[in-house]
């Protein structure tokens, strides 16, 4: 019996229905939640600028050097 190679539009169907739902579900959510959306977009710019100002404030403390404390620990 020979074997033929018809089951690629069963697979690429089942693909196209799974990405169709996932689609129309995300759809349906944004639509419940949108009202939300600029609260979290000012949350994430806050945390962008949190992180921002923690950085700086960590690059300007000095840092150990080689001769510092980890260097002296091991030997």
């Amino acid at each position: 019996m020979t074997k033929t190679r018809w089951n690629w539009p069963i697979r690429y169907g089942a693909l196209i229905v799974a990405a169709s739902g996932l689609l129309w579900a995300g759809a349906e959510a944004a639509k419940r939640i949108e009202w939300i959306l600029p609260y979290t977009a000012a949350l994430g710019g806050l945390l962008i600028i949190l992180g921002g100002i923690v950085e700086l404030r960590t690059r300007k403390r000095p840092t150990d050097t080689e001769e510092g404390p980890a260097r002296s620990a091991q030997e």
